[in-house]
């Protein structure tokens, strides 16, 4: 078996999901908490990017999950965001888009140019993603 997964994690970055998903609200949530709402995350709904003290990740991540109004709970999770996971997405999410185009095409291209598309997207899968 293969190396275990190693997360490479953005500095300064944290992934906080919310109960309900409002960017207002997730305004709201960092400027009261002092950590600037940077965007929607875009790998899942409800889930927001915050920007914190670099080396403060965790203690970040401990503070939104502690966040209660009259024990309503307003976070589901807080966790450091993984770059590494986000590159590997898209380099799926654009093999994806080379075999759509690749499925438009199958009638068309010859053996030698069908099979010369699908090497190089099996390659492209095969290659590290770029950080």
């Amino acid at each position: 078996m293969g190396k275990s997964y190693r997360p490479d994690y953005a500095k300064g970055e944290i992934l906080v999901m919310l109960s309900y998903d409002s960017k207002d609200l997730a305004s709201i949530i960092g400027r009261a908490s002092g950590y600037e709402l940077v965007d929607k995350w875009e790998y899942g709904e409800g889930v927001y990017v915050y920007k914190v003290p670099a080396g403060k990740e965790a203690e970040a991540c401990k503070y939104f999950q502690s966040l209660n109004l009259k024990k309503m709970s307003f976070v589901e999770w807080a966790a450091r965001r993984d770059a590494k996971f986000e590159r590997r997405i898209n380099s799926i999410n654009m093999a994806k888009n080379m075999l759509n185009i690749l499925y438009d095409k199958v009638d068309v291209l010859s053996d030698d140019d069908f099979s010369k598309r699908a090497r190089f997207i099996a390659g492209y899968l095969e290659r590290k993603p770029q950080k």
